[in-house]
Parts: C-alpha cells; sequence; structure tokens
C-alpha cells in the first residue's frame, strides 16, 4: 500500500472492486451510465477532512461532488472493506449509520454515538471509469477509566511489612496513572534491599517497611488529556498492637472538686479501652462518680478521658488506661492526689496597705480607755511627789509647778502611746527626764547614761 497524502491511506483495489460490482449491478438494473461527451466528468470538491471525536458522540463526513451527472456516490470502511451506503440507500446493518445529500453535490455520512470499533479511514467513491474516492480518517478518543475488578480494593498490612497498590485503567490514548493520599501527605518511597522506589507514577505502587503513618486513604488518579479524568479511593490499613501515651502521670486536685485525667490511644485495628483504679484493677464505667467517655483522632488515634466528679480523699489513688487488640495489649497509669488548699499570699504592698488602714486617726473606744490608764498612772505619779515638801531635795518648786501646768494641759492621741510626765517642759528636771528616756531607747547599754542622767537631773541640778 502506498501513501496518497498525509494520514490518508489507498488500501488497494478490492474495496473499490467491491463497491464496483455492487455499483454495476445497480446500473444494470436501470441501464448503463451513459456519459454525455459534452458534460464535464464529475470531480471533488473540498476535502473531506478528519475527524477526532470522543466516544459516545456523534460525527458526519461531508463528501462534495462537483458534475455528479447520472452517477452515483457510495460510502467504504477502507480497513474492513464494509460498504456503508450507495447514493441515498444505507447497505450496512449497522443501525448507528445513516446518509442524507443536498442539491446532488453534497453528500454526508452520518455516525451516531461513535464507538472504538468506528475508528478508521471512510472513503467516499464515485462509480466513474476509473473510480474516483476521497479519503478521510476517523479517531475515537476514550476518557479515562479504571477497570474496578483489576484494581485495589481496601488493603491491610501489618507494621513493617511491604505491600502493593494497584490500579487498572484503560482509554484512548491509554492513560498514565499516578498516586497521592488524600490527606495531602506526602507519600514515603523507602528503598527494598538495593533496588530504590522512586516513582508514584504507574499502575502500581510499592510500599516497603510500611510504618504506621503509612495508613490512610490513597488515590489513583488516571488521564489521557481527554477530560475528565479519573479517580479511585484505595484504604491502606498498617496493623500493630496498641501503643498508649499519658500526658501527665500525676494529677493534683483540691476535695470537692472534679479532676479529669487523659490517655492517648494507638491501635489498629482499634482497640479495645477500659479505665481501671488501684487496688484491685477495678473497672470503671460511667456513673454518678465517674464519666467515661472515648474520642476518635484520626484513623489509629482514640483519646479515652476519665472524669472524677467531687474529688475526696478515697479518690486519690492510682488509675490506669489499658487497650488491647488482635495484635497485643498495653497499659498506662496516672497518680491522682489531693491538694491541700493553700492561704492567700499577701504582698508587701498589701500589707503595707493594711497597716495604713489600721493607723488611728481619732480617739476611739479603746484610746479613750488606753488615756484613762495613762490618767492613773498621772496621779501615782502626783501622790509620789506629794509625798515630798516643797522645795525638797527630790522635787524643786519650779519642777512640781511645771508638772501642775503639764497636767493642765489637754492631751492629744497621736496612735500611739503616750506618758505625760515624760512632756514636762520649762523645767530642768524635765529635760533630763525627757532626755534619759530617749537616750535609753536606742539600747540596752544606753540605760545606763538614762540613769546616771535622771540622777544627775533630780540630784545634782537642784544642789547647784
Amino acid at each position: 500500500m502506498t501513501w496518497t497524502r498525509a494520514g490518508h491511506r489507498k488500501w488497494g483495489i478490492l474495496p473499490l472492486v467491491a463497491l464496483t460490482l455492487v455499483l454495476a449491478t445497480h446500473n444494470t438494473a436501470h441501464g448503463k451510465v451513459q456519459h454525455s461527451p459534452g458534460n464535464p466528468l464529475p470531480e471533488f470538491g473540498d476535502e473531506i477532512g478528519n475527524i477526532t471525536v470522543i466516544k459516545g458522540r456523534d460525527i458526519i463526513f461531508t463528501c462534495v461532488v462537483k458534475h455528479l451527472g447520472p452517477y452515483k456516490v457510495g460510502w467504504v470502511k477502507a480497513d474492513t472493506k464494509a460498504i456503508q451506503a450507495i447514493h441515498h440507500q444505507v447497505v450496512t446493518h449497522n443501525p448507528r449509520v445513516s446518509v442524507t445529500y443536498r442539491d446532488r453535490t453534497t453528500w454526508n455520512l452520518h455516525i451516531r454515538n461513535v464507538q472504538e470499533d468506528d475508528r478508521g479511514v471512510y472513503m467516499c467513491q464515485v462509480n466513474t471509469d476509473p473510480m474516483i474516492a476521497k479519503m478521510a480518517h476517523l479517531d475515537v478518543v476514550v476518557p479515562p477509566e479504571i477497570v474496578d475488578n483489576e484494581t485495589s480494593g481496601e488493603t491491610t498490612v501489618e507494621e513493617g511489612n511491604s505491600v502493593t497498590l494497584t490500579c487498572k485503567a484503560r482509554g484512548f490514548p491509554h492513560p498514565v496513572v499516578s498516586w497521592r493520599r488524600e490527606d495531602n501527605l506526602k507519600i514515603v518511597l523507602r528503598d527494598q534491599a538495593s533496588k530504590k522506589v522512586t516513582s508514584t507514577e504507574g499502575e502500581q505502587l510499592l510500599l516497603t517497611r510500611v510504618k504506621r503513618s503509612d495508613m490512610g486513604p490513597y488515590l489513583c488518579i488516571a488521564k489521557n488529556g481527554i477530560p475528565p479524568s479519573v479517580s479511585k479511593r484505595i484504604m491502606l490499613r498498617v496493623n500493630f498492637a496498641p501503643v498508649l501515651e499519658v500526658p501527665v502521670h500525676m494529677i493534683g486536685s483540691p476535695l470537692s472538686k472534679e479532676v479529669t485525667v487523659r490517655c492517648k490511644v494507638e491501635s489498629s485495628p482499634r482497640a479495645v479501652t477500659t479505665w481501671r483504679r488501684e487496688p484491685g484493677e477495678q473497672m470503671i464505667i460511667s456513673s454518678r462518680k465517674y464519666n467515661v467517655s472515648e474520642e476518635q483522632q484520626g484513623f489509629y488515634v482514640t483519646q479515652m478521658s476519665l472524669t472524677i466528679r467531687n474529688f475526696t480523699k478515697s479518690d486519690a489513688t492510682t488509675y490506669r488506661c489499658v487497650a488491647s487488640n488482635s495484635l497485643g495489649a498495653s497499659a498506662s497509669s496516672v497518680q491522682v492526689y489531693e491538694i491541700q488548699p493553700q492561704k492567700p499570699r499577701v504582698t508587701k504592698e498589701e500589707d503595707e496597705s493594711r497597716l495604713d488602714n489600721h493607723i488611728p486617726h481619732g480617739v476611739s473606744d479603746n484610746d479613750k480607755d488606753d488615756l484613762d490608764d495613762y490618767g492613773d498612772l498621772d496621779d501615782s505619779v502626783n501622790n509620789y511627789l506629794d509625798s515630798f515638801p516643797p522645795g525638797g531635795v527630790l522635787e524643786p518648786e519650779g519642777e512640781r509647778e511645771g508638772l501642775a501646768e503639764d497636767q493642765n494641759l489637754p492631751k492629744k492621741s497621736s496612735g500611739g502611746i503616750t506618758f505625760p510626765f515624760l512632756n514636762s517642759s520649762g523645767a530642768v528636771g524635765g529635760v533630763g527626764w525627757w532626755w534619759a528616756w530617749l537616750v535609753g531607747g536606742v539600747g540596752w547599754w544606753w540605760w545606763v547614761v538614762g540613769c546616771v542622767g535622771c540622777w544627775w537631773a533630780a540630784w545634782v541640778l537642784p544642789t547647784l
């Protein structure tokens, strides 16, 4: 066979001979075609044109013939040598094929719901002598499709082993298959002995030394440039024994409060979980005293919680979370203890503020009682002084007058302790008493100096 132009073939003379015999028989029934010497021979107009169509759609081949005259147009599928139609009459038994024409110049071949076996070369022929023909190619493309019965379903593998996920796709052109995780996590490809696994494209995905982090839904995606692309979800489950994690191993709580302990469980298949308390490994269930709850987090993580209501001294013990599945069991413990309530701490500023608030600014009832006591003390002093005659050695006359004047002065409360007999003024003895008490307040050893001062003021000065 030879090429007549790009994309078209000349399929030998067999289809032409077959169509010629059919057309000749048809002409014999209606008389032989006589060509008038003055009329031009038939010739083709525009090219038929190749067609690319998605499977399931309709197409139309159009063949334009000029000066057809008494001649007839036929359609042949060249690769199968099957005659489709002659003139306006359909020959094939394919119900999806039909023909139409207009003005004996435009001839149309219709194919509805195009299928893959319709793909090939089609010829528009005119029964001249020699016969003339035009060819066009029909290309049927098929969107990608995943073959379910040849594709992996939910797959289970034990941790540490290897697994192969398969995704079979078909279409035309043949689809390219790629893999990704539905949760958008990265697919981890590990070495298999000396063979490196580095690609996530292809109809098979090999995962070696599988870990629990590889668990999850995988998507195989098939595309061939014909929209739409298709995908299938394949769930990979990695089985492993329970692993427990307790965020806090010791929890303290005051009495009468609620306290909650938590435990995270990683397991596949999902573990049977319980809370137990020591001693005796008594199993705990939800009640008025306890609340037991679980929350599923991800594909293999479960969060366990135990809430103890109205915490008492008897609740201060060790609690254990226990999990088990077909591959093993595991447990972890939390100790709950009582916290003694703490007195509120007083800061330095608060303490100074309290002192300021307790300094009296007026004479209270307690102050009045204190002043009465001080008055009694004054009477005692006066009685003591009255035992000495005026002008005596122990009491100069001026000193008695000074004391009398001081006693007649109004007393003021300063919020502290007041000694009226130390408020002497104007007398040398009064200065001595005041000086003695002032110096004596500095330290115990100053008491000696104070006593000497008192002696000097009371005995020596009056004699001078």
